[in-house]
């Protein structure tokens, strides 16, 4: 949910990027009182679905417009190969759920709800007759 704290610092993230022409934050990085490189890692760790807090569509949407790496080829390719446990299986969900939402995010000509909804609808009632 996007909030004025969050929107806060997200223009800051966004001017960084600006300024320094990338989106690779230093972890220690602080700009007017905010800790901007520990909340940046924060919201990569909440895409991945480590920690208390989500991300929601629109959050992930302003990111995502940054062109963030959510995180590094190794990392993905650890995830992508990582079984689902009990112990993981929410993280799993979390993490799936977000590349997902990017995923639509990328897309420009998403049709509309109704649109989608018409035609799922129409393959439903093919199937059932």
């Amino acid at each position: 949910m996007l909030n004025d704290k969050w929107l806060k610092k997200y223009v800051l993230v966004k001017n960084y990027c600006k300024k320094f022409k990338t989106n690779k934050i230093p972890f220690n990085y602080e700009e007017q009182g905010f800790k901007l490189g520990f909340w940046f890692a924060n919201q990569k760790q909440a895409y991945i679905g480590i920690g208390n807090y989500e991300l929601d569509m629109e959050q992930i949407k302003l990111l995502d417009d940054l062109n963030i790496r959510w995180f590094s080829y190794s990392k993905n390719r650890k995830l992508k190969n990582e079984k689902i446990t009990k112990q993981n299986k929410i993280r799993k969900e979390k993490e799936m759920l977000n590349r997902f939402r990017s995923y639509i995010n990328s897309l420009n000509n998403l049709p509309s709800k109704e649109k989608l909804n018409n035609g799922f609808i129409k393959v439903l009632s093919n199937k059932c007759e």
